[in-house]
């Protein structure tokens, strides 16, 4: 979708502490519901789900902020929690903004995920 996206496809099946990972389509049942600003009700699908060594990985990347993106963000972490207390499998949410990926695309996925890693 995006040459940022492109990129960060490149550089996930590139790394050899990657087990697997796959870009979130709307046709994938993967759709977190969050109400917007105005308390529609909206639905948020994150970029990638990504396996790695530590456990499974909920990834956005993002260019841009919206106005919507800090109600996205919770959503996404909640989630996560729901779903890792579901499945007992680890879960964490990550924001890759287009600065922290020029930083980071050098270094392996472990230390892409603990600087980007949302809580």
């Amino acid at each position: 979708r995006s040459a940022f996206e492109k990129d960060f496809m490149i550089y996930l099946d590139e790394q050899d502490s990657v087990k697997a990972f796959t870009k979130v389509l709307p046709r994938h049942p993967l759709h977190i519901p969050y109400y917007n600003q105005e308390g529609y009700l909206r639905y948020y699908l994150p970029d990638f789900v990504v396996q790695g060594e530590s456990g499974m990985f909920l990834v956005e990347t993002k260019g841009m902020e919206e106005v919507n993106v800090p109600i996205k963000d919770r959503e996404a972490l909640r989630w996560c929690e729901n779903v890792q207390g579901l499945s007992g499998q680890t879960w964490k949410y990550l924001k890759v903004r287009s600065q922290d990926f020029e930083t980071y695309r050098t270094l392996d996925f472990n230390t892409l995920a603990a600087a980007t890693i949302q809580q």
